[in-house]
């Protein structure tokens, strides 16, 4: 009997960190693709003379940044 209850929670603990694993690498691929994206599009709009949008654009990214980490750190 204690055996099939160390092999039931082993399994679960098992199907626990493949979860964890998942939500892991999900979370880091977002970050990945949109800081990819974001530095492509800034390049590319630098690249193309208009330097004009891309400085509001940089300055309202920085803002949000700092503001959602002081939001989450509270």
């Amino acid at each position: 009997m204690i055996t099939f209850l160390i092999i039931i929670g082993a399994i679960y603990v098992v199907f626990k960190l493949i979860g964890f694993a998942f939500r892991f690498a999900w979370g880091v691929g977002k970050a990945l693709f949109s800081f990819l994206v974001l530095l492509v599009i800034v390049i590319a709009l630098l690249l193309l003379g208009v330097k004009y949008i891309v400085l509001p654009l940089l300055v309202i990214a920085i803002i949000v940044i700092v503001v959602v980490s002081i939001v989450k750190v509270k």
